[in-house]
């Protein structure tokens, strides 16, 4: 009919929030940010987790939280990791955020080879880990994540837009 409408199913408000972790799903990702970055788990303790379908998000504890998820929303917290590939990657944000707290798995670069790393995508490298995700740090401070593949490979998976000091010409 024209200028009609189609009628559609109400969506709940609370429908855009993510599902809270349990206590058993809480301990595996912490202990699995313990064992292989070294971030012990008391970090979290201010913090929920809540988990989309490929993320899973840092939220500052909040005693009115219920009241909260009336609201409609976007994305809740911080994103704390993703499921890529089968695997997980701390995002952007929780690199920066976290990386003072890591005692594993942080590649210490010069300011100039993480410039380049940013630039070109690959660097060489020799870590003494496994191949896997690691922390980027430079000049005393946490950037993102890198991908550490043997032989002596180091790749970014810096935001390709982000820029490394504020006179950057990139």
């Amino acid at each position: 009919m024209p200028g009609g409408s189609t009628p559609t199913r109400s969506i709940p408000w609370d429908s855009s929030w993510p599902r809270w972790l349990d206590p058993a799903e809480r301990a595996r990702l912490l202990g699995w940010l313990e064992a292989f970055f070294g971030i012990p788990a008391g970090v979290f303790d201010p913090f929920d987790l809540a988990a989309s379908s490929r993320t899973t998000y840092l939220v500052r504890r909040c005693p009115r939280m219920e009241e909260l998820a009336a609201l409609r929303i976007q994305n809740v917290g911080l994103p704390l990791v993703r499921q890529v590939a089968g695997y997980l990657k701390p995002t952007t944000p929780a690199a920066q955020l976290l990386g003072r707290h890591a005692r594993r798995r942080v590649a210490e670069l010069a300011p100039a080879e993480l410039e380049r790393l940013r630039r070109e995508g690959e660097i060489p490298w020799r870590g003494p880990w496994e191949p896997g995700y690691v922390f980027l740090a430079a000049a005393g401070q946490t950037w993102g994540c890198g991908l550490y593949l043997e032989p002596g490979r180091l790749l970014s998976r810096l935001p390709k837009n982000m820029a490394l000091a504020p006179d950057d010409p990139a």
